[in-house]
């Protein structure tokens, strides 16, 4: 029998474009995936974020795009260096938005590549679980709310 399981969504990002604020695309409120088609890419690497790059290449796939990925990198601060210096574009998730960079610029697709989803999931049942994670779960869902007030 399965225990009664409960999830919480904490977070949901997207992946958009992040691009030199000089790329003609800057201009632009949202960029088609077919138009990268001459662009050079910068991705995190797939042990980093394995279903982000999966998600990725399947949309090139389904746009047909044949993806030009010039580096795979480490971390998103390295992805950052490497648009900064005019080496492509990158793709990261929306919340490194959040944090102003200055000679850089972010941009949803047009596409939908789908969101990424960070959830907290208990047991259900009081006399299942335990206080330390049934105390965690609540503070983690109070805290969430905080941060979704404007």
């Amino acid at each position: 029998m399965l225990p009664d399981i409960h999830q919480h969504l904490l977070q949901r990002e997207a992946l958009i474009l992040v691009l030199p604020e000089d790329h003609p695309f800057a201009a632009e409120s949202a960029i088609a995936l077919h138009r990268l088609h001459h662009e050079s890419l910068i991705l995190l690497r797939r042990e980093v974020a394995p279903a982000s790059y999966d998600r990725i290449l399947a949309q090139c796939h389904i746009h047909a795009l044949k993806p030009h990925i010039l580096m795979e990198l480490a971390d998103s601060n390295a992805v950052f260096s490497a648009v900064l210096a005019g080496l492509g574009l990158g793709f990261l998730f929306s919340a490194f938005a959040e944090i102003q960079r200055p000679g850089i610029v972010f941009r949803p697709l047009a596409d939908a590549l789908g969101d990424s989803e960070a959830s907290l999931a208990w047991r259900g049942r009081q006399e299942d679980g335990n206080p330390a994670a049934l105390t965690f779960v609540t503070m983690a869902q109070q805290q969430h709310a905080l941060q979704a007030q404007p």
